[in-house]
């Protein structure tokens, strides 16, 4: 690691490698399985697709980058395909690694308001990219039920 790299360089390399992870994850889910929301015999869930979690993160990662650029997010167009997903998490995980990188130290304690309340830079900065790996472990869970048990690691780069 370049001992010059600031928090902001680091964590936005990290969101980007969480981005590429849960893309790489997705793509590596079987098609007819990437809708298939499975849910416990017997029990009311809201269980989601392998599509409708990359969504989700697609959503997260823009409207944090929004929020840290001291804009209002704006409207989310619902991915449907897994091509289309790919892509806009490595956009969504691009636009806010840049957004990251465009912070200030004292960004870190200022408060911005989100859904659940008022959350510091720190957190919006750090949140997306736990919850993209959240998802690949979501999403890898989703493949173990189907009776994949391949265990797969991107190529580094």
């Amino acid at each position: 690691m370049d001992p010059n790299m600031t928090i902001f360089e680091y964590q936005a390399q990290g969101i980007n490698r969480a981005a590429t992870m849960l893309a790489f994850t997705l793509g590596t889910t079987a098609p007819d399985k990437v809708t298939w929301c499975p849910c416990a015999q017997g029990e009311a869930s809201e269980c989601r697709s392998a599509l409708q979690q990359a969504d989700e993160c697609v959503r997260v990662n823009n409207s944090m980058a929004s929020l840290l650029r001291g804009e209002t997010p704006g409207e989310h167009t619902e991915v449907t395909t897994v091509d289309q997903a790919k892509a806009e998490l490595t956009a969504s995980g691009e636009n806010l690694a840049n957004a990251v990188r465009g912070m200030a130290p004292e960004d870190l304690g200022k408060m911005y308001p989100t859904r659940m309340g008022e959350w510091p830079g720190a957190m919006i900065m750090s949140v997306p990219a736990f919850n993209m790996m959240y998802h690949v472990g979501q999403i890898n869970f989703i493949q173990t039920l189907y009776g994949d048990t391949e265990f797969r690691v991107p190529p580094m780069n």
